[in-house]
């Protein structure tokens, strides 16, 4: 009986020595999965930072490219209203050419008629001699 006893002790204790070998390797796979749930919560964060930072990235070229599109229509609206004063310019040159042929048409109409009248008035004298 005694042999009995001192063998339930000793497996009593191997199983109370097994026990606290399972409560620490349970404690140790706690800390563990709260390491990795901490580190996942960690990873997620910064995923989120990343996709924040990203997205206003890509917020701010929009902006940029907005930007350098509105110059470029200010640019351009500004070289159609210089063409567009290029045109006028050149129109008013043509219309006072155009006024400037007809006057010397009218001239040249006006010392045709003369030249016209004073051969007449000299052949009507060559005639009256």
């Amino acid at each position: 009986a005694t042999e009995r006893a001192v063998q339930a002790e000793a497996e009593a204790a191997t199983r109370a020595q097994q026990a606290a070998e399972a409560q620490a390797e349970l404690a140790a796979v706690r800390e563990e999965r709260e390491a990795a749930e901490a580190r996942a919560q960690q990873l997620q964060a910064e995923i989120t930072a990343v996709r924040a930072n990203l997205l206003e990235s890509e917020e701010a070229q929009a902006t940029e490219r907005a930007v350098q599109a509105e110059a470029e229509a200010a640019t351009r609206a500004q070289q159609a209203a210089e063409a567009q004063a290029e045109l006028a310019a050149v129109r008013e040159e043509r219309e006072a050419a155009e006024a400037r042929a007809q006057q010397l048409q009218a001239e040249i109409t006006a010392v045709r008629a003369n030249l016209l009248e004073s051969e007449e008035a000299q052949a009507t004298e060559r005639a009256v001699q």
